[in-house]
């Protein structure tokens, strides 16, 4: 028997529909569904029962617990003998039903019913959704936008989608606030989604309800300190506020409901309404407005929608380390990125000239399935197979990487562009290990206690770069921001100025984002997105080998076909090493030709004595 003021949810289904719909009646076992809960309560025989999350009272107030033939109650069954007419009990719409008992971790899970991204999750660049409509049929319908804006299902295609919280907290609902739901707005994906400029203005495609049917509106909003958003301009549009609602199995399908009151011109129902979903016309597929009371048989016709992840971000994330890659405009394919004396040029290449294009892929910060992966870029990188740094996820690099000569514009003019208005970008000799960039040219002002033991004489008294943070850009690192939706061509991301550290008062600055521009020939770092140069890049094996003889002193190493071969290195100890850091092979060459099998891919060869040298194994 359910215990007076104990929570249960109906599995039978209703006849009774006197409230207008407003109670979801359901013949389905719904777990865990506030909606599909109960509680009942009373005394002396009489019950009340309301819905858990609506809070409406079923039918009425006069439940009774059945008897059996003996006179005896039949365990959690009731029924209310009909409904009250003003002036007695009616047996009409008579409903009889059975409770069970709501299970102890379904009951106290206050989230159980919506869907709850988190701020931190809503704001990722990652997050990134399609919207599905749910249906038995082989069918693939997604929602699309129409050339009038209105939103449509169409089959085999679906745009990418965002869901932005329409407040930082959760809002408590239900019987005695025990619940809690957040609503979103749903925007339009965006390459900058939710990555404020400057001025924290927005213009975001946003969906609206218009004249019954739903569609995409430019609006523009501007950003709240907790990451929410307002609309300063009211007349801009009003946005579609949507709980997201379980229906059946968890994080499968979803209605979308917007409870507010809505206006006839906006329902496009002939009537206002104590809130609407959002539900596919079946005619013409296009997604329009529906009331809220449905009958018992037809609660979720055509709203029955699934929201997909999508595999979208904002940055780039298909290098890896140990690629090799040629960078050039996206406007002038023709006009290539390459060394010059040192520092970054950027132009079309002559045909009877020698360019050093091709720069070395190194990792800066990938790892936890960052959305926004650094990269450092390197000419003459040279790999030291011996690095054994503690939870290193890949060798030790030696090379000149790319940096942003912020630092060293005071110190030499040629470091600028345009009198002294721009900072260039050059090549920097420096060792990367582990979480640290060590610069050899500069004073020391960091800890290097990071870099390898028996390299602390070489490189003591030298400036340290920390890449630990990945919420920090640096004068050496990159992140390839995708320019739009198309994520193909990217902006070149790096840090354009230090901020100070805050004062005993709290006064400081921030550090100033900057990107890349091909400025008359030459590529400097502005701090204004709009001004940024538009890239891509090609994969090259210009620095790799395949099935050709690459040679040390007196030593050479073939790539073949699932091995590599080493010539005149008897008695010497070879490792070889993948991109990953990882050991594949070490052995001592016992003869003048040695054949080493190794799986294909990208390796590094390091013989004793001999600088390592890199093959492509196929």
């Amino acid at each position: 028997m359910i215990p007076v003021g104990g929570w249960a949810y109906q599995d039978l289904t209703a006849t009774n529909n006197t409230r207008g719909g407003a109670v979801v009646y359901s013949a389905e076992q719904f777990t865990t569904m506030p909606s599909a809960q109960w509680q009942i309560k009373g005394n002396a025989g009489y019950f009340t029962i309301k819905n858990r999350e609506s809070t409406e009272t079923w039918s009425t107030q006069y439940w009774y617990q059945v008897k059996d033939v003996n006179g005896n109650n039949v365990a959690d069954t009731y029924t209310n003998y009909g409904t009250f007419n003003g002036s007695g009990i009616s047996s009409v719409a008579k409903d009889t039903i059975r409770l069970v008992k709501v299970a102890d971790d379904v009951l106290n899970e206050k989230l159980n019913g919506y869907l709850n991204i988190s701020q931190a999750v809503a704001m990722a660049d990652t997050s990134v959704f399609t919207v599905k409509y749910v249906s038995p049929l082989e069918i693939d319908l997604g929602m699309v936008m129409q050339a009038d804006s209105v939103l449509k299902m169409v089959n085999g295609e679906a745009m990418n989608f965002k869901l932005e919280r329409v407040s930082k907290d959760d809002v408590k609902y239900g019987i005695d606030n025990k619940l809690e739901r957040v609503a979103y707005y749903i925007y339009l994906d965006e390459v900058s989604s939710n990555s404020s400029e400057p001025t924290g203005y927005h213009h975001r495609k946003y969906i609206v309800l218009e004249g019954g049917k739903y569609r995409l509106a430019n609006i523009v909003v501007r950003d709240n300190a907790d990451g929410t958003t307002y609309v300063p301009n009211a007349t801009t549009g009003v946005r579609a506020e949507f709980y997201v609602k379980e229906i059946g199995e968890p994080n499968k399908n979803y209605v979308l409901v917007d409870g507010r009151d809505q206006f006839a011109a906006s329902t496009g129902l002939g009537a206002t309404a104590k809130g609407v979903r959002m539900a596919m016309d079946q005619t013409t597929l296009e997604m329009r407005a529906n009331g809220l009371p449905s009958v018992a048989e037809n609660v979720y016709t055509n709203s029955l929608l699934n929201l997909v992840k999508d595999a979208a971000g904002n940055y780039v994330s298909t290098i890896a380390y140990g690629d090799h890659v040629n960078i050039f405009s996206e406007d002038y394919p023709e006009v290539t990125m390459y060394e010059n004396q040192g520092l970054l040029a950027m132009s079309s290449l002559e045909a009877d000239r020698e360019y050093n294009t091709a720069m070395f892929v190194d990792t800066a910060y990938v790892r936890n399935n960052t959305a926004k992966p650094q990269y450092m870029f390197v000419l003459r990188e040279q790999p030291d197979a011996n690095c054994n740094f503690p939870n290193h996820a890949h060798h030790a690099v030696e090379g000149d990487y790319l940096m942003h000569l912020q630092d060293s514009v005071s110190v030499d003019d040629k470091y600028t562009w345009e009198n002294r208005k721009f900072a260039r970008l050059g090549f920097i000799p420096a060792r990367h290990e582990g979480d640290t960039l060590l610069v050899k040219s500069s004073k020391f002002t960091g800890d290097n206690t990071q870099i390898y033991v028996d390299r602390a004489d070489t490189y003591a008294g030298k400036d340290t770069i920390n890449l630990a943070d990945n919420s920090k850009d640096q004068y050496c690192t990159f992140a390839l921001r995708y320019v739009d939706t198309a994520r193909d061509a990217f902006y070149l991301e790096t840090l354009y100025k230090k901020g100070t550290p805050a004062d005993r008062y709290g006064n400081g600055t921030p550090d100033e984002v900057g990107w890349v521009r091909w400025h008359n020939g030459v590529p400097v770092v502005v701090n204004d997105l709009s001004q940024a140069g538009k890239f891509n890049f090609e994969a090259t094996d210009e620095e790799a080998t395949a099935n050709d003889a690459i040679s040390a002193e007196g030593v050479s190493v073939i790539a073949t076909d699932g091995a590599v071969i080493v010539k005149g290195a008897e008695g010497k100890n070879v490792v070889i090493i993948n991109v990953l850091g990882q050991t594949i092979a070490s052995t001592v060459i016992t003869s003048s030709e040695a054949t080493i099998s190794v799986p294909a891919g990208v390796v590094v060869v390091a013989v004793e004595g001999e600088a390592a040298v890199k093959a492509i194994v196929k």
